[in-house]
């Protein structure tokens, strides 16, 4: 079944950012809860800046607020591997069984970036990134940990 996107709005509710950490000169990441469907949702995306005002991308994850711990120590891993040569092995939380979240640092054209991508397990049981998903600087990392960090004191 196939929602619209006007169908999705009813169904989401915003709650103002807990941060908002700038990615380049135009876009901005957005750490926050949101409710989906009834249900608290921990949700990282991208918005750019428009003449309205910043406007939410597709480019981002949204993880249930069961996968808080996993995140949080994901991204505190990460941080210990920012200046290491040796590739860290991506470290994965389960979305459902056909889907993980992979956050990873990787390298393109010389420089490193975070990566938090969703994952699908194809018909012969491989898994691929899908376009959900956000990548940033590791110069952002430490940004990124505290507004995880700062969920704790929200979520409830």
């Amino acid at each position: 079944m196939n929602t619209t996107n006007a169908e999705n709005q009813k169904n989401l509710s915003l709650i103002p950012p807990i941060a908002r950490i700038r990615k380049s000169a135009a876009e901005e990441i957005w750490v926050s809860l949101v409710e989906w469907m009834g249900k608290k949702r921990i949700d990282l995306r991208i918005h750019f800046r428009g003449e309205n005002g910043p406007q939410p991308t597709q480019k981002g994850v949204s993880l249930s607020l069961d996968s808080y711990e996993a995140l949080r120590e994901a991204i505190d891993t990460l941080e210990g591997f920012v200046d290491e040569s040796e590739p860290l092995e991506p470290l994965r939380i389960s979305k459902n069984r056909r889907e993980e979240f992979r956050i990873s640092i990787d390298e393109y054209k010389g420089r490193k970036f975070v990566s938090i991508r969703v994952f699908y397990s194809d018909k012969d049981g491989e898994f691929r990134p899908t376009r959900k998903g956000i990548t940033f600087p590791p110069s952002h990392l430490a940004e990124m940990q505290k507004a995880i960090n700062a969920i704790s004191r929200v979520k409830t």
